[in-house]
C-alpha cells in the first residue's frame, strides 16, 4: 500500500513539471494568461481576439534588466560585492519570454493577424527548477516595447494541465548554475560600482 501512495505522489508531482524545462505549468500557465490579458487590453475589439497559439522560451535575462531590478537584493553594501548568501546560494536568473499569435479585428472591423510577445524574469536559489513568481518587465508589440516591472504570483494558475494554447518551450538554457550566472554577477558587480564612481 505504502509503495502504491508513494507512486502515485511521484506521478502527481510529475504532472506539475513541463518536462523540457523542469517549469512548474502554473510558471507557464500565469505568463500566458497574464500576456493574454494585456493584448486584451491593447486590441481594438477585445470580443473578436482570438489567440492562435503561444511559443513560451526560456533563456538568459539582460544583465542591465536583473541590475536595474534585483540589486539591491544581490549587492552587499559594505563590499560593493556580490552578497556571500548569493553566492552559497547559487542564486541565478531566467527569462522567459511568450510569444503569441492571433487574429483580431481592426477600428474598420477587418480581421488582422499579428503577434504580441510578453518578456518575464524569475529568480532560482539552490535546488530549485521553478519560481514561486515570475516578474514581467515588458511587452512588445510591431510599433513599440513598453518597459514595466509587476511582480506575478503564478499560484492561482493550474499546475497540472497547460493551456491548450501552449505549444513546447523553447529551451536555451538550464535551471542548473552556470558560468553565465557567474558572468552575470560580475557585471553587477561592474555596474553597481560604475554606479557610485558616477555619483561621486
Amino acid at each position: 500500500m505504502k509503495k502504491i501512495l508513494i507512486l502515485a505522489l511521484l506521478v502527481s508531482l510529475s504532472g506539475c513539471k513541463e518536462s523540457s524545462t523542469g517549469l512548474d505549468k502554473s510558471v507557464l500557465n500565469t505568463a500566458y494568461k497574464k500576456c493574454s490579458v494585456y493584448l486584451g487590453d491593447l486590441v481594438k475589439s477585445p470580443s473578436s481576439l482570438k489567440i492562435s497559439s503561444a511559443t513560451p522560451k526560456i533563456s538568459f535575462p539582460q544583465d542591465n534588466v536583473i541590475y536595474k531590478y534585483f540589486n539591491e537584493s544581490l549587492i552587499d553594501k559594505n563590499t560593493g560585492k556580490i552578497s556571500q548568501s548569493n553566492i552559497d546560494e547559487k542564486t541565478r536568473f531566467r527569462k522567459i519570454s511568450i510569444d503569441l499569435d492571433y487574429e483580431a479585428q481592426n477600428s474598420y472591423g477587418a480581421s488582422l493577424r499579428d503577434s504580441f510577445s510578453c518578456s518575464y524574469v524569475y529568480k532560482l536559489k539552490g535546488d530549485e527548477e521553478s519560481p514561486d513568481e515570475i516578474f514581467l518587465t515588458n511587452w512588445e508589440t510591431e510599433d513599440e516595447i513598453t518597459n514595466i516591472f509587476i511582480p506575478l504570483d503564478v499560484g492561482n494558475e493550474s499546475s497540472f494541465r497547460m493551456n491548450d494554447k501552449i505549444v513546447k518551450p523553447i529551451s536555451e538554457i538550464s535551471s542548473h548554475f552556470t558560468d553565465r550566472d557567474k558572468l552575470l554577477f560580475k557585471n553587477i558587480e561592474f555596474f553597481y560600482q560604475d554606479s557610485k564612481a558616477t555619483a561621486n
